[in-house]
């Protein structure tokens, strides 16, 4: 029988925007084994990878700033005050007013700003949707990540 672990926080979360752990956070993560059956154990497992790897910490626009890497986004986002502690072209505005997030909410756009993320001292330049609805500083989404392997 093949068992995978996966990370549940809640029965309705999804793993698209995890805020950095703390102590008690990690404390109430809870672990079940899922069977490819479809059964899910009663037994709980701890995590088998912290859930700070899903961030990293690297220089946009010169400041350094924690971003996600979510394959599950479509765009990517930075949200307003982060952007406002760094230099940065002006916003331009932009055709989408907001996009549905994971949840089944909505995440509302202000515009798009060109911003240069830089990755083991390469540069690469990526335009990010700016919005006030993010629990996170920085997503790069399946844009950059697709602009980067093409």
């Amino acid at each position: 029988m093949n068992r995978i672990f996966t990370y549940n926080q809640s029965p309705f979360s999804t793993s698209r925007s995890v805020p950095q752990p703390t102590s008690s956070s990690l404390a109430s993560c809870q672990c079940y084994e899922w069977y490819q059956d479809g059964g899910t154990s009663t037994k709980k497992k701890k995590p088998s990878l912290p859930l700070s790897l899903s961030s990293i910490h690297v220089p946009v626009n010169h400041v350094s700033t924690t971003i996600l890497v979510d394959t599950s986004a479509a765009i990517s986002l930075i949200h307003d005050k982060t952007l406002s502690n760094m230099q940065h072209q002006p916003i331009m505005p932009c055709s989408l007013k907001e996009v549905h997030n994971a949840n089944s909410g909505f995440i509302s756009l202000l515009g798009i700003v060109k911003l240069t993320v830089q990755i083991h001292h390469l540069d690469t330049h990526i335009d990010a949707y700016v919005t006030r609805d993010l629990i996170c500083p920085v997503i790069l989404g399946r844009d950059w990540i697709q602009q980067k392997l093409c």
